[in-house]
């Protein structure tokens, strides 16, 4: 693994930014991906972003010393998920150098089950520092980011800085209901005919529809059994499966 400078992101005197706008993190905050400033290399890959579709290249930004990446395919994409991501307000910081016709945008995937619930654009400019604050839906379980490029114009990364947030004015992002096995904290974050199995770390699951034998989060999944530990059980209880009968 190769980690290159990140400190040479620290002159910023060079574009006429404060650091310590752009790069200290409070003590309220939390860094939510790896790598925001797309500098630890695993060969010739980064380690902590996946490619999803199209390429990138590592290329200077306003420093020939100090590397970025530049989105080269229309379009790119790049993202990285943190499952274990809940806060209710979401910080962006980014640095970048992106044409009018580059069309570059951050996806937010919660739950990370492969559908963008919120989008926003990264404005054109060149090595223009933006910020952007989203307010978090009320429930989520998991952020996956994605970098999107679908324009033919230039687009280079510096910096894409993401951290929790004290505050968010504004509306929260809206979550459409979820699918079976979806996560979920009561029954209306479940598409209709399903039910959340808790109110803590919860399933979208159907009623009643597992034979016995199968898996199971609550008796109410099981067909005509009883779940326990996980497996729909029949001619038991809860209770019955760690008493001992012997009178």
């Amino acid at each position: 693994m190769k980690s290159l400078n990140w400190f040479t992101r620290l002159s910023f005197a060079a574009v006429g930014v404060s650091t310590s706008v752009l790069l200290g993190v409070d003590g309220c905050s939390s860094t939510l991906v790896e790598d925001p400033a797309f500098q630890t290399l695993c060969g010739d890959q980064l380690c902590y972003w996946e490619v999803e579709t199209g390429s990138y290249r590592a290329v200077p930004t306003w420093s020939e010393t100090d590397k970025g990446i530049e989105l080269l395919d229309t379009p790119t994409r790049i993202s990285q998920t943190n499952r274990d991501a809940f806060v209710p307000c979401i910080e962006f910081d980014t640095i970048a150098n992106v044409d009018d016709s580059a069309e570059v945008s951050f996806g937010l995937d919660f739950n990370a089950n492969g559908s963008i619930d919120y989008r926003f654009s990264i404005p054109a400019g060149t090595w223009k520092p933006t910020k952007t604050v989203v307010a978090a839906p009320t429930f989520y379980r998991g952020i996956r980011f994605v970098i999107e490029k679908n324009g033919e114009g230039t687009a280079v990364l510096a910096q894409s800085r993401i951290v929790s947030a004290e505050s968010c004015p504004g509306t929260k992002v809206v979550l459409q209901r979820t699918g079976e096995g979806g996560a979920c904290e009561s029954d209306q974050n479940c598409k209709p005919g399903l039910y959340c199995t808790s109110s803590y770390r919860g399933v979208c699951s159907v009623p009643g529809h597992t034979a016995n034998g199968g898996q199971c989060y609550v008796d109410e999944d099981c067909a005509s059994a009883t779940c326990i530990d996980g497996i729909c059980e029949p001619g038991l209880t809860s209770d019955d499966s760690g008493t001992d009968a012997t009178p």
